[in-house]
């Protein structure tokens, strides 16, 4: 965990259930790792320029400023259809 691999990785290497390395990292009190925050200062409409402009793909477009692919295709659809799709 400390070396930067996940508790999915940890449990395929140990041959136990990602439920069982949960349970342990919790018996252990081990500070439970955090997901990337989405960079907020990025102007949407960098995104519509990088996507509409350049052509980039959402992937490209979320390393270049520094976000999650959810995030910048998130944005991108709020500003472009204006509301969530529906799921």
């Amino acid at each position: 965990y400390r070396t930067g691999a996940t508790g999915r990785e940890i449990a395929a290497d140990l041959g136990v259930d990602p439920s069982t390395v949960r349970r342990w990292m919790h018996q252990l009190n081990a500070a439970r790792r955090t997901g990337p925050r989405g960079n907020t200062g990025v102007p949407t409409n960098r995104i519509i320029t990088l996507r509409e402009i350049q052509g980039l793909s959402f992937a490209d477009i979320a390393a270049a400023v520094r976000m999650s692919k959810s995030g910048v295709i998130h944005r991108y659809r709020i500003a472009t259809e204006g509301h969530r799709r529906d799921r």
